[in-house]
């Protein structure tokens, strides 16, 4: 998947707002986050315990 969110807001209902399926442009990944009011991807048991 293309990380064009900016340019295109279909791409979130594209990938049913999975934004694991989108690769963002690292430097601007919490920024489109923020700005369409997206989900972070949820932490695994692992993540938390680390």
């Amino acid at each position: 998947m293309s990380g064009h969110v900016h340019r295109n807001p279909h791409l979130i209902a594209a990938v049913d707002g999975d934004i694991s399926r989108i690769n963002f442009l690292p430097a601007k990944r919490e920024q489109l986050i923020r700005q369409y009011g997206l989900q972070a991807e949820a932490q695994t048991p692992q993540q938390e315990a680390a």
